[in-house]
């Protein structure tokens, strides 16, 4: 999923990449996904999990812990639909695939604060492979901020590399409208058979100070299929 910003962050999944791979969770499976990003000033705890309840589309429902040092906390939930062709099991084994991904965040401020329809988004996302351990992603989409009133052109674009069966690192750029966009680094590796990963990113908005560095750690459970 792609995370659009969301209380200064970017908000979507497909851990540890920003940009969101053109690919779903395992077929009749769910999966959670959920870690901590650290910025300047600011704290984030995020759950997310996901299920592919026929094999052919992927729906998430997931929350945000947003924790500033000059505002009040804030819980923001996100509702997220994707599709993805070719559709089955040997999606991974073509070339390129392509999706289509939806969505809206709900912010509920935990000090009294207004609750409300914070943004609504939608974007294609795009994987193509080019050897079986490398691999590009694309996203193009839009974002309507609901409170702020305005439109905004999301884009995201990441090179990965699987560096084994169960270890793989990223390099990846993404940005809303015109503000800076951020440059990010990470990694993952795979534990369990391949049903639990962890992963660490490392990133900060282009011609910024280290100050505003962002980075995150977490774990993600993706079990085989259950029905």
């Amino acid at each position: 999923m792609l995370y659009l910003f969301a209380s200064g962050a970017w908000a979507a999944g497909g851990r540890p990449m920003t940009t969101d791979d053109a690919t779903l969770t395992n077929a009749r499976s769910c999966q959670v996904e959920s870690y901590f990003q650290h910025a300047h000033r600011d704290g984030q705890l995020w759950l997310l999990p996901a299920c592919n309840p026929t094999g052919n589309y992927e729906l998430t429902a997931g929350a945000l812990l947003d924790a500033p040092a000059d505002a009040a906390n804030a819980l923001q939930y996100t509702l997220q639909g994707k599709w993805v062709w070719p559709q089955g099991m040997d999606t991974v084994n073509h070339f390129a695939s392509i999706g289509a991904s939806g969505g809206a965040f709900y912010l509920d401020t935990l000090h009294n604060g207004p609750s409300a329809w914070s943004s609504v988004f939608a974007y294609v996302p795009l994987t193509v492979r080019w050897t079986d351990t490398v691999q590009t992603h694309f996203n193009l989409g839009w974002n309507r901020d609901l409170l702020g009133e305005h439109d905004d052109l999301t884009y995201a674009a990441a090179l990965s590399h699987d560096l084994g069966n169960d270890y793989s690192v990223f390099v990846e750029l993404y940005g809303v409208g015109r503000a800076p966009p951020f440059a990010q680094s990470g990694g993952a590796v795979l534990l369990l058979q391949g049903s639990l990963q962890l992963d660490a990113t490392f990133g900060r908005p282009i011609n910024s100070s280290w100050r505003d560095s962002i980075f995150s750690v977490g774990i993600e459970w993706y079990p085989p299929a259950q029905w």
